[in-house]
């Protein structure tokens, strides 16, 4: 028997400001322009949502599974990531300066055009992220793996990479 795709729903310009949310589906749903500031979410899934242009200024997302979800423009200054997987997400153009990301799953995600100034990417996985045009002034990559990343024309000034892994790495 073949599994029927589900419908998209539009929770489009939701309010759950300082919501805490635990083990909740919200896969394929649409968030975009929704305000979650200072919600917590653990353990939930969103496989294939859409949070683009949301406003998730220091919200925590613990143990979460993001695949292929899309932050386009997101306001997520401030946001704890930690113990998540957002393997292939688009954060193009997002705003993660001062977050904490660390122990994060970013492989194959596109950070284009990020800004992520101050923000901890310790320990993370980014192989083949791509962090074109990137502003990462001071972040924190100690520990990271960005094997295979692109971060051509990325501003690194003051940015730390102790023991990170960067075989195959592109820089200018």
């Amino acid at each position: 028997m073949k599994a029927k795709k589900l419908p998209r729903i539009s929770l489009n310009e939701l309010d759950l400001n300082g919501g805490q949310i635990h083990g909740l589906n919200l896969s394929h749903v649409d968030l975009s322009g929704s305000l979650i500031e200072y919600a917590t979410f653990t353990d939930c899934l969103f496989f294939g949502a859409i949070f683009d242009r949301v406003t998730a200024t220091g919200s925590s997302f613990l143990s979460c599974e993001f695949t292929a979800a899309s932050f386009q423009d997101a306001q997520l200054t401030g946001c704890t990531f930690k113990s998540t997987d957002l393997q292939g997400c688009d954060l193009s153009g997002s705003i993660l300066s001062h977050s904490r990301m660390e122990r994060v799953n970013l492989s194959e995600a596109n950070l284009a055009g990020v800004t992520a100034v101050r923000t901890n990417f310790s320990e993370a996985s980014l192989t083949e992220a791509k962090l074109v045009g990137a502003n990462l002034t001071e972040a924190s990559f100690d520990g990271a793996d960005l094997r295979a990343a692109d971060l051509r024309g990325a501003l690194l000034d003051g940015a730390s990479f102790d023991n990170a892994n960067l075989r195959l790495t592109r820089f200018d």
